[in-house]
């Protein structure tokens, strides 16, 4: 159903990993454009701005690697 949104039928890739990174991208634009359409444009970059600037107090990094957990080693215990 994406594919069709995007305007295409076919993956432009082969291979199940290849594939799935396609899917995932086009999940991503989807979504993405879902955002925009609801919030606008000023509200998504100001959303998006707010988002890196907690990042970044939490000390989680845009290039860091994906899937890895953040460091919450001075985060309270919550126990």
């Amino acid at each position: 159903m994406i594919k069709h949104w995007m305007g295409s039928m076919h993956f432009l890739t082969r291979g199940i990993q290849n594939v799935s990174t396609e899917m995932s991208l086009n999940g991503l634009a989807y979504n993405f454009k879902r955002v925009l359409s609801i919030l606008g444009f000023e509200r998504t970059k100001k959303a998006m701005q707010l988002l890196v600037r907690i990042s970044a107090l939490c000390g989680w990094s845009a290039r860091s690697n994906v899937g890895a957990s953040p460091d919450l080693s001075h985060m309270p215990n919550r126990e």
